[in-house]
């Protein structure tokens, strides 16, 4: 059957697509560029923001305080005791379990009215007084820049929401003895403490002049009462014995009616404005500044979209520009060549040309005719351990060409074998020359 011979540069038949340079241009990989260099920033900018919101707010009272108010100091002992102990941001009841105990640690007053429905689901509670007002250092934003006592009404409303009838609160000197003391341990403190005069309160740690430490009733939970947050705030924690205090008072109230230490201990961070949020994704996607990222999503994915949208179906082969180099010139002849059929007389050249290029680089005898010189190279081969002669590549040569059905792969033969026996002849053979 005729080959049909094809020409190096076929242009595109009318319909097909032509791809004549890269997926995407260069302006559509530099804005893609941009809007991902965009999209890095803006959420490095919103992941510190987000850091600044949940650690560095809580200044006052509360686990993520570090500051003198704080909470966070014996916190991070119970953790290091291995209690079970967790901060809450989302449902309290569902972190406590059946079996937990929550403590609400002075909290915010815009949060009282849901103080009631937190205590009335925990199986046992305990309430912490707020005493003190603050303000935020500017510079250092997880530092206090002032601290001053609360007027005595703010903590007796928080007590009235958590206990209408406990008794009502008064400020007095630190006491040197509490008479009743059902925690084992002597709790310290110098300047005023914030006591209870209780009323329909049992006294657990108190004295003559109030009750520090109470206990009362609510809706058959038990709920603990700590008048005065001086003894588990940061700057309180370490002074005596109160470190000591606190994890018993803990224990104790956890341990009432309870004998399991996996029982968790819930530290409510609601009621300091820390909540989970309940929001859906999609709102959020498209509210400040979540629609920025949004915007640039999308952006980024029209861009591609357009770079592509003339891209569809099976490529064609690129479309070369004209090449009058001698590269083309080449390809061009050998293509007409293999049109021709002239496959035997291009390797039989090849096979002269090489054995009269190794002559001359033996430094053969001038003069001499084709079978002269096929003696003379297999003199020197036989001389230099060459395993293969130039007269038997010559045989298989003539010897393909009486046989038409074998004519080609003789042929590619013997140029395979001369040019081994070329490098063999010049270099060497293959066991020495490995290590040239």
């Amino acid at each position: 059957m005729q080959k049909q011979f094809r020409f190096p540069h076929k242009p595109a038949s009318r319909g097909e697509i032509v791809l004549n340079g890269p997926v995407f241009s260069h302006k559509a990989i530099a804005m893609l560029i941009a809007c991902a260099l965009a999209l890095f920033a803006i959420s490095i900018l919103l992941e510190s923001r987000q850091e600044e919101t949940v650690v560095g707010a809580g200044v006052g009272a509360g686990v993520y305080s570090t500051s003198a108010l704080g909470y966070a100091g014996i916190y991070d002992v119970m953790k290091r005791l291995d209690l079970p102990v967790l901060s809450n941001t989302g449902s309290v009841m569902s972190a406590a379990g059946s079996g937990g105990t929550v403590i609400i640690a002075e909290p915010d007053f815009s949060y009282l009215s849901g103080i009631g429905d937190t205590i009335s689901g925990a199986h046992r509670a305990l309430v912490i007084l707020p005493k003190w007002s603050w303000e935020r250092d500017e510079y250092r934003t997880s530092w206090l820049s002032s601290v001053n006592p609360l007027p005595i009404s703010a903590p007796q409303l928080t007590l009235s929401y958590v206990a209408p009838r406990a008794g009502t609160l008064l400020r007095k000197e630190w006491p040197d003895i509490w008479p009743v003391n059902e925690i084992g341990v002597t709790p310290s403190g110098t300047g005023v403490v914030q006591l209870i005069r209780p009323e329909a309160m049992r006294a657990i740690v108190g004295g003559d002049d109030g009750v520090l430490l109470g206990e009362v009733e609510r809706s058959g939970v038990k709920l603990w009462v700590l008048s005065d947050p001086d003894i588990i705030s940061n700057h309180g924690a370490g002074i005596g014995d109160n470190a000591s205090f606190i994890l018993e008072m803990i224990d104790s109230l956890r341990f009432y009616d309870n004998k399991d230490p996996k029982a968790p201990i819930v530290f409510d961070e609601t009621i300091h404005g820390f909540k989970m949020s309940e929001e859906s994704p999609i709102n959020i996607m498209f509210r400040f500044p979540m629609w920025i990222v949004t915007l640039m999503t999308v952006l980024a994915g029209g861009i591609m979209v357009y770079a592509g949208s003339g891209r569809f179906g099976a490529p064609v082969p690129e479309v070369r520009e004209m090449d009058f180099g001698k590269s083309i010139l080449i390809e061009n002849s050998a293509r007409l060549l293999d049109y021709g059929g002239h496959h035997s007389y291009v390797l039989k050249r090849y096979v002269t040309m090489t054995l009269r290029e190794a002559a001359r680089a033996l430094r053969a005898p001038d003069g001499m005719d084709e079978p002269a010189l096929v003696i003379w190279l297999d003199r020197v081969g036989h001389a230099r351990g060459v395993n293969m002669s130039v007269a038997s590549i010559l045989e298989a040569i003539h010897y393909g060409e009486r046989h038409g059905e074998k004519k080609l792969t003789m042929l590619y033969e013997a140029v395979r074998n001369v040019h081994s026996w070329k490098g063999e002849i010049l270099n060497g053979s293959s066991v020495h020359s490995r290590h040239r």
